[in-house]
């Protein structure tokens, strides 16, 4: 598949999901409610890759953020989160769709994931950062 095809399957996906989304160039940007707070995510698409970012709302030290960030890392399981210069921290999480038959269970998958790993990573680094 080439990356228009996979942007209308994810474009395709989001609409069945009733996800309201806005696309800019190679990403599509959207909202996800995680534990009371709407959290923006984007995604981006390159080729059969499809990337998903989720800013956390929480602000801290960056050197403590970083810490606290590796510390979950180690037990993750899938994503990986990283601290920006702010001291914010961000979920990404890689999905490669070369199936188009599957692609919108893929993404419907990956974003439960998403949600699930935020919520777990929301309270976790709420509580590292008091």
């Amino acid at each position: 598949m080439n990356q228009q095809e996979v942007k209308a399957l994810v474009q395709a996906a989001l609409d069945g999901m009733q996800i309201p989304w806005r696309g800019e160039g190679e990403w599509l940007r959207l909202t996800t409610q995680v534990r009371g707070r709407t959290i923006p995510v984007a995604l981006h698409l390159r080729d059969e890759r499809l990337t998903l970012y989720a800013r956390l709302p929480l602000q801290g030290e960056e050197g403590r953020m970083a810490l606290a960030c590796n510390a979950l890392n180690r037990v993750l399981g899938d994503g990986c989160l990283v601290a920006d210069e702010r001291g914010q921290a961000l979920l990404k999480q890689t999905l490669y769709l070369s199936d188009a038959l599957y692609a919108a269970q893929a993404v419907e998958r990956a974003l439960g994931r998403q949600r699930f790993l935020l919520g777990q990573c929301l309270g976790a680094l709420e509580q590292a950062m008091l």
